[in-house]
């Protein structure tokens, strides 16, 4: 992240130095993109957002003027393919029209990946799926990315059961939160699967991600959901403890996966005759919430939603029961319930604060 505000400072000065060179320009618009996706996960300042997005467009418009003279197809192309993402962005002032950008920038770069794998990304979110495939597909056989199999994974789950989301719409939030909540991803619900051709390009896709980004977040997220669905909890193990070596500088995903584990571990105990091995994997799971819980408390004075999005209260209520016969875990609860004052106020806790004071 720091990289990127250095990149993003010399880009400026260099805009300020020489306002026509393109090429800083293009910089800066991709820089914006790509810390508007990152601040997405953290915190929002939607208005430095929404300036971002207006200066990126300037700059491509500019850049845009500019062909055939000055710039060539490949960087028309891409420069075409920003401009609709900007327009497309959930944090612009509205979502403006954007598929001719993306048509003329597959017609001037038909062969160019990264504008196949943004186009892609646009049909897809227009639900025109059949085309954002071909895509994605088309990306892959020009070069393979990391990124390009993990989106073609989430299309074909998406093809399986078209009308399931993992984070359903919550008409007490504003729109712009229910697409915060979507990009977050935590998974409030897991569908059963059923392995079929789908479901097997689908895991294809994200092992085959994987393998090009080991550290990829999202592609083991992703995959750990398949086999939980799947009910394949060796495999959905083997992607979490791959998951925890990995390093995570956004506390959301911390969050997001030590949820998603401990939810694995309540299901295994589940599946246990031994009641040791039964209650091992329990407290390994009450474990994984507690460290959610640890770094959902950085998150949640910036977005109270969160408590909602994450299941905050049921979590703290799992805690609490299971803590009855362990101080350590009702201390936690305790310290974190008076840690965050909407949950100090929250009627549903006021019996657990009384009776800590007993």
């Amino acid at each position: 992240m720091n990289d990127k505000f250095s990149a993003e400072k010399l880009a400026n000065e260099v805009r300020e130095k020489k306002p026509d060179n393109l090429v800083a320009l293009t910089n800066l618009a991709f820089i914006h993109i790509c810390t508007m996706e990152i601040s997405l996960r953290k915190t929002l300042d939607k208005e430095k957002m929404r300036e971002n997005i207006k200066e990126s467009i300037q700059y491509l418009e500019k850049i845009q003027c500019a062909f055939p003279h000055h710039i060539d197809k490949a960087l028309m192309g891409r420069t075409l393919a920003f401009i609709g993402l900007f327009k497309i962005s959930p944090h612009n002032f509205r979502s403006q029209p954007a598929e001719e950008y993306f048509q003329r920038a597959l017609h001037i770069s038909p062969d160019d990946r990264y504008v196949l794998e943004k186009s892609a990304y646009h049909y897809i979110r227009s639900n025109q799926l059949e085309q954002g495939r071909e895509l994605f597909e088309k990306a892959i056989e020009i070069k393979a990315t990391s990124y390009s199999h993990h989106r073609l994974g989430s299309l074909y789950l998406r093809m399986d059961t078209p009308t399931y989301t993992y984070v359903p719409v919550n008409k007490q939030f504003s729109t712009e939160t229910n697409v915060f909540a979507k990009v977050l991803k935590h998974a409030q619900s897991i569908p059963p699967r059923e392995r079929n051709e789908l479901i097997n390009k689908a895991g294809y896709h994200f092992e085959q991600s994987l393998e090009l980004c080991h550290e990829s977040s999202a592609a083991l997220y992703d995959i750990i959901l398949l086999y939980m669905s799947l009910k394949e909890y060796d495999n959905a193990r083997k992607y979490c403890e791959r998951f925890k070596s990995i390093v995570k500088d956004i506390k959301m995903q911390d969050v997001n996966f030590n949820i998603l584990f401990g939810r694995l571990c309540i299901k295994e105990a589940d599946g246990k005759n031994d009641e040791e091995e039964k209650d091992q994997l329990r407290r390994t799971g009450m474990d994984r919430f507690v460290l959610a819980l640890k770094s959902a408390v950085e998150c949640l004075p910036f977005n109270k939603d969160l408590i909602e999005i994450w299941e905050i209260k049921e979590i703290i209520l799992d805690l609490y029961e299971y803590g009855n016969g362990n101080t350590e875990y009702k201390k936690f609860v305790l310290e974190f319930i008076h840690s965050v004052e909407d949950l100090a106020n929250d009627k549903a806790f006021q019996n657990i604060l009384h009776e800590s004071e007993l």
